[in-house]
């Protein structure tokens, strides 16, 4: 218990109720009390991996099927680890505490990013793929407003299955939102796909690059031969 972040190592151990998160939106230090603050897509088990089978993949990726109890994401939560430096705590689990979590409806999330310029720090807006109608997958995109509390949603004016977002911040921002989001989005009724570019403080679509074929699931572990 006497490591530092500069020496590596654990510096405390925290315990929460059993749940699953497929990736993490952001964390940060709160320098006004000194704990941990934890951003996460939150799933109360992890059944939902049974959509990554290729068979279940093949059947519902791309298109619209009520019965489909696999889309992808989650509930926004967050957690805080206090007294994380507390050295009088010893060695025994701390207790995660949960801060307050979004509606699923409105704010759903997965596949989350962040303004780079605000990993690792207090931030205010996260963004990723997102579902309007259930059984699709993710059919849209998400703007998450964690100060307000409130979500704005991009969804294409055709059904279209979207991938995981990137932020690119405008070349001089004046806020953190101050940029655009690009997306690959596939059609899989014309059997194609489109990179839009959305306006990140605004979610609409404000440009599109049309493709002759399908492209992979988005940039999110894409390879391709040197």
């Amino acid at each position: 218990m006497s490591s530092t972040k500069k020496e590596g190592g654990i510096v405390a151990r925290y315990s929460a109720e059993p749940f699953f998160a497929f990736h993490s939106i952001g964390a940060y230090e709160d320098t006004a009390d000194g704990s941990i603050v934890v951003d996460l897509p939150w799933m109360k088990n992890y059944t939902f991996l049974e959509a990554a089978r290729v068979k279940n993949l093949r059947a519902n990726v791309g298109r619209p099927n009520g019965t489909n109890p696999h889309d992808l994401p989650a509930t926004f939560r967050r957690y805080r680890l206090p007294n994380v430096l507390d050295q009088a705590q010893g060695d025994q689990p701390r207790e995660a505490v949960f801060d307050f979590e979004l509606p699923f409806g409105t704010c759903n999330i997965e596949l989350p990013v962040l303004n780079d310029a605000y990993r690792l720090k207090p931030s205010r807006y996260a963004y990723g793929i997102h579902v309007e109608k259930p059984g699709f997958l993710a059919d849209s995109l998400v703007k998450i407003d964690n100060q307000q509390r409130k979500s704005l949603v991009y969804v294409p004016k055709t059904e279209t299955l979207c991938s995981e977002p990137i932020f690119v911040a405008s070349p001089n921002p004046t806020s953190e939102d101050d940029g655009v989001l690009l997306s690959v989005v596939m059609d899989s009724t014309k059997r194609k796909s489109s990179m839009v570019v959305v306006a990140a403080k605004q979610m609409t679509e404000i440009g599109r690059a049309n493709m002759p074929f399908v492209m992979g699931y988005g940039f999110h572990a894409t390879y391709a031969a040197a």
